[in-house]
């Protein structure tokens, strides 16, 4: 197992496999917390986000260099590069909608963000902390 995510080409996998999950997972509970104040979004729409949001966070965070780190010396700057590309790829993903369908949903693109925010850095955090005791046992 050592060896296996000892491969740095395979945590970038494993880490871009999980924000695609992050994302469709922050989507569909951004839909639900907003379906009790009438802000929701009908199936249609929210699975086109998923899929664009989806595309448009992995290119994002490719850019802003999230997949470029060693994730086990991971600290405030790279949590940024995070931040920032799940910012430019939320907004990116609600432009592409807006000019696409002409639909603009602000609550759901807002609270989407946050939440993703959350789930990515904290799946950093826990990547991080697992591959450090896996090479401590390892050891």
């Amino acid at each position: 197992m050592k060896e296996l995510f000892g491969i740095f080409k395979i945590r970038k996998i494993v880490l871009a496999a999980a924000d695609i999950f992050i994302v469709g997972v922050t989507a569909l509970m951004s839909n639900f917390i907003l379906s009790f104040f009438k802000l929701g979004i009908d199936e249609t729409n929210i699975l086109v986000s998923v899929a664009v949001s989806s595309i448009c966070c992995i290119g994002a965070l490719m850019i802003t260099g999230a997949y470029s780190k060693l994730w086990r010396y991971f600290n405030g700057k790279d949590y940024l590069s995070c931040l920032y590309g799940a910012l430019i790829g939320i907004f990116a993903s609600a432009v592409m909608i807006y000019i696409a369908d002409g639909s603009i949903y602000p609550a759901f693109s807002i609270l989407h963000l946050i939440l993703l925010c959350i789930g990515i850095c904290f799946f950093r955090y826990l990547f991080k902390t697992a591959f450090i005791i896996l090479l401590m046992y390892n050891e």
